[in-house]
């Protein structure tokens, strides 16, 4: 009876240590370094890896898209990531990465803070190669707070297959295949396109494939998907008609019409007292196609004394791609007093860009040059009030094709106050915006998103424009760019990164100044040693964690082993 208690209270001990002990190497993290990497509890920061698009044929281009989630409410400050592509396989892009041979590597690093993002780069299969391959992706990251570097996760193989087709004519080998038009776009040569034919009941479609050689719309003969994706990249693409099946796309012609000649105008005095004058009339297409332009004739004479008392100024105005039905057309008036209170002076192009319209009266006594001073674009108005300040007045301003929720009105590539800038009228549905202005300068829209990295915008508040905020710019304005290559920081370390040369990111985010290159090698060495020293320690203490359960599991056996044995017994003897 002592023996079983004794036993038992062995067994007892052995199992509380062995909990303390599982306890002491968990609170300390020793069972999270070991294992992985051991980010705070709830912290769901990481990096996964997908191959955008795809590439039907060998030699094709792939976008490789590693998305960093950083979790919010942790204050991560560092990110590093290293991808190693496989050397068969040739980078185009490297999205911004500094790159060592087919070793990507990308970092940010802020003090303020890191958020989520998503890196890029452009690969291009191998067209050179025979029979399936299949290429392997490997790479990991740092996030401050981890203890060891971790995987890219998500995708990581790319896996191509011979093609059926060698070359067009060999689409359709074979005594029971038939030539379809998978197989005809997968030929490795390429350059080939599918007409449809016919199908059998059992086998399925067939059709013919042909080399792509001086091809036009009409070999697409009546196959309408071949007619709309061109693949023989017919110049100036292909439409398809009922009627006609595949064609050369039918241009349309202009409709030329010619404005009525314009009152003669003033000119010059010549030496002779004769007055120089001119006149002029616009040829447009009234059927405004966008490849058509306006074009100005002129006419002079010199028949008339010179006469100041009537003097008409001479307004010079190009009205090429200007709507000549709502636009002011100043040569019709032929009197002086006619251009000294003009009333609804307007302008608007061709294109159905922008529109211009006077609220006051223009006061016109001299000779003006528009040329330079006046114009209008998709997004912008322009008016060089100094140089024509009669045009200095309240307007009306009216752009189109504007879809964007949310829109910023800049007077000279600033915010406009509300005080110049009033009367704002936005029409998502149908894409029209106004607003009015008290005074003239020059006035523009602006978004995120609208390819313009504005005034208002920064890195940190629109990096679609301005770019990545740098490990400097915490953010700034102005624009900037991703930091790459893990060059500078604010002397945050990662304790667990090894050399640059091997597949992990570097061991350490840190200043590329001159002070601090010279210390480099010795952060390195040093952080080398205590990782294999740490490393040693923890090999350690997992042994004597297996040998306690070892022993644990040896005296459990021996335990049930005597019981069995002692059962044995009092049956025997009973």
């Amino acid at each position: 009876m002592k023996k079983k208690r004794f036993n038992n209270k062995l067994f007892l001990c052995l199992i509380i240590l062995a909990l303390v002990l599982t306890v002491f190497l968990v609170y300390n993290g020793i069972i999270g370094k070991i294992v992985g990497f051991a980010l705070e509890a709830g912290d769901d920061s990481t990096v996964t890896r997908s191959f955008q698009g795809s590439s039907s044929s060998f030699g094709g281009n792939l976008t490789v898209e590693l998305r960093v989630f950083i979790d919010e409410g942790f204050g991560h400050k560092v990110y590093v990531v290293e991808e190693t592509v496989p050397s068969e396989i040739n980078i185009i892009d490297a999205g911004g990465a500094s790159r060592s041979g087919n070793t990507l590597r990308w970092a940010d690093i802020n003090e303020s803070g890191i958020s989520s993002t998503t890196l890029t780069y452009d690969i291009e299969i191998p067209g050179d190669v025979s029979g399936g391959v299949e290429y392997v992706f490997s790479g990991y990251y740092g996030i401050d707070g981890m203890d060891d570097s971790a995987e890219i996760g998500g995708d990581t193989t790319i896996s191509y297959s011979q093609p059926e087709c060698l070359s067009c004519s060999d689409c359709g080998s074979g005594i029971f295949n038939n030539c379809d038009r998978n197989e005809c776009n997968s030929c490795l040569s390429g350059n080939c396109y599918y007409v449809y034919k016919g199908s059998f009941p059992l086998w399925g479609e067939y059709g013919s494939c042909t080399v792509c050689s001086s091809t036009t719309c009409e070999d697409y003969s009546d196959d309408k998907t071949t007619c709309l994706s061109n693949p023989c990249g017919v110049s100036g693409g292909c439409e398809w008609s009922i009627i006609s099946g595949c064609q050369t796309p039918v241009i349309e012609e202009p409709s030329w019409q010619n404005t009525s000649w314009s009152s003669w105008e003033n000119v010059s005095c010549l030496p002779n007292g004769l007055m120089n004058q001119s006149s002029f009339l616009v040829q447009y297409d009234s059927k405004n196609l966008p490849t058509s332009k306006n074009i100005t004739f002129y006419r002079y004479r010199a028949v008339l004394p010179c006469d100041y008392s009537n003097w008409v100024p001479k307004i010079t105005f190009d009205y090429l791609d200007f709507d000549m039905g709502e636009t002011t057309n100043f040569s019709k008036y032929k009197a002086k007093k006619d251009l000294e209170s003009l009333h609804g002076v307007r302008f608007k192009k061709r294109a159905f860009f922008s529109r211009l319209r006077f609220l006051e009266r223009i006061n016109l006594t001299r000779n003006i040059n528009f040329t330079g001073r006046l114009d209008l674009g998709e997004r912008w108005v322009y008016v060089d009030s100094k140089e024509i300040p009669e045009f200095n007045k309240s307007a009306q301003i009216t752009f189109y094709n504007i879809t964007n929720e949310e829109v910023n009105i800049y007077r000279d590539d600033a915010i406009c106050p509300s005080d110049v800038c009033f009367n704002i009228s936005h029409n998502i549905s149908t894409g029209i915006f106004t607003f009015n202005v008290n005074s003239f300068s020059n006035f523009s829209l602006g978004w995120c998103g609208d390819s313009a990295c504005n005034s208002d915008e920064s890195c940190s508040t629109c990096s679609e424009d301005c770019g990545v905020c740098s490990a400097s710019s915490g953010g700034g304005g102005g624009g900037g760019g991703s930091s790459s290559g893990g060059s500078s920081g604010g002397g945050i370390n990662f304790p667990f990164f090894g050399d640059s040369s091997s597949s992990k990111p570097s061991k350490e985010v840190q200043s590329s100044s001159d002070e601090e290159s010279s210390t480099k090698e010795q952060s390195t060495e040093k952080s080398s040693t205590d990782r294999d020293t740490r490393f040693l320690q923890y090999g350690v203490l997992v042994t004597i964690l297996v040998s306690l359960i070892v022993v644990i599991i040896i005296i459990l056996i021996k335990i049930t082993r005597r019981k069995s044995k002692g059962d044995y017994q009092k049956i025997r003897y009973s």
